[in-house]
């Protein structure tokens, strides 16, 4: 039996300057295949993908959104895809909606710099829950992102020891932002 449990995390670090280099999905398509359930938060990129190959592979995934207007200030086509993904998700969370997880100082679905650490919280909370270790795949920059600062923080609590396996991957390049008909979906 694999040491590896069938639940899988895909993060990445979101800005309009990003672009995906997308020559890299064909990795993630193969690390979802097999898996029981996807932890994604449906940022436009690598997440996104993330969770329309886990529609097209039969696996189910949850939506763990950090706050409900995240997709405010995106362009017309990533928030329709949003939206549609979001619907085909299993489950969608809002975190800063859950009572463990409300902030004293940013009220609930509005942007804060606590909520991508609740996010990343609630993500690692589920790593207790099930025997195994887990694989976090993180799309980072290569820059110090809040969200990739937050998981390797808890990533490295002593909690945690032993319970995942991080692929960090450097796809993400400065770049112009992308044209809506550039866009793979």
């Amino acid at each position: 039996m694999s040491k590896f449990n069938k639940q899988l995390f895909v993060l990445s670090d979101y800005s309009k300057k990003f672009k995906v280099e997308r020559n890299s999905f064909p990795w993630l398509k193969r690390q979802i295949k097999n898996k029981n359930i996807l932890y994604t938060g449906l940022t436009p990129g690598a997440e996104m993908q993330a969770a329309t190959y886990a529609i097209e592979l039969g696996v189910p995934f949850v939506a763990v959104i950090p706050y409900k207007d995240l997709p405010n200030y995106w362009n017309l086509k990533h928030k329709n895809y949003y939206f549609k993904l979001l619907k085909k998700a299993v489950k969608v969370v809002y975190v800063d909606r859950q009572l463990k997880y409300v902030s004293d100082f940013f009220p609930p679905d509005e942007s804060g710099p606590s909520k991508e650490a609740n996010q990343i919280r609630w993500l690692m909370e589920r790593i207790l829950k099930y025997p195994g270790i887990t694989k976090v795949i993180n799309y980072t920059s290569g820059l110090h992102s809040n969200k990739s600062r937050n998981l390797q923080f808890y990533l490295h609590n002593r909690e945690y020891d032993g319970r995942w396996h991080l692929t960090q991957r450097t796809h993400l390049t400065l770049g112009e932002i992308e044209e809506e008909d550039d866009l793979p979906f």
